[in-house]
């Protein structure tokens, strides 16, 4: 079992381009398929030509491409939407945590987590008997591990959740 996180599941929509289009994309190869994920709220395409494949292997694709859209309305009663069909009008959705105030985000932050994270059970699980090990006191932290986008920090100096994650050391990292 493989666990993604792409983060532009934390998107923000505003009428400025605040960051370059996003690049970020995996494969997810599993069961009897394969598909490309890419970080800009679309998938299973390569931004050409379709890549959900099914069967895994026969170079026939399911799907071409899909996109994720979000509509609401907001206090004032506007409807407020943000959607893409196959890029071709910009991009609404943006990787990375949005600033507390205003919800925007900049390039530099984009480009930090312009990234499929992904990290599977046995990694993790590895990882916990090592540190459990009293033999093995200070055990390699896997790469994916390492490059967990759990936390930040925060504009107080704090430290901010960004996704779940166990902190061993309680250290707040």
């Amino acid at each position: 079992m493989a666990l993604l996180f792409a983060p532009t599941l934390l998107w923000s929509q505003i009428p400025l381009t605040p960051c370059t289009p996003p690049v970020g994309r995996a494969t997810l190869d599993i069961n009897n398929g394969r598909t490309t994920i890419l970080n800009g709220a679309d998938k299973w395409w390569d931004l050409n030509t379709g890549k959900y494949e099914v069967p895994k292997g026969s170079t026939k694709n399911a799907i071409l491409a899909g996109a994720l859209w979000l509509g609401a309305v907001d206090d004032g009663g506007q409807l407020k939407v943000a959607a893409q069909t196959y890029r071709q009008d910009g991009n609404d959705f943006w990787p990375g945590p949005l600033d507390y105030t205003d919800g925007t985000t900049f390039d530099t932050r984009c480009d930090t987590y312009d990234d499929i994270y992904e990290i599977k059970r046995h990694e993790i699980e590895a990882y916990v008997r090592a540190l459990n090990d009293s033999t093995s006191p200070n055990p390699q932290i896997p790469e994916s591990i390492m490059n967990w986008p759990g936390n930040r920090p925060d504009a107080g100096g704090g430290i901010e959740q960004l996704a779940p994650f166990y902190d061993a050391d309680g250290d707040g990292w």
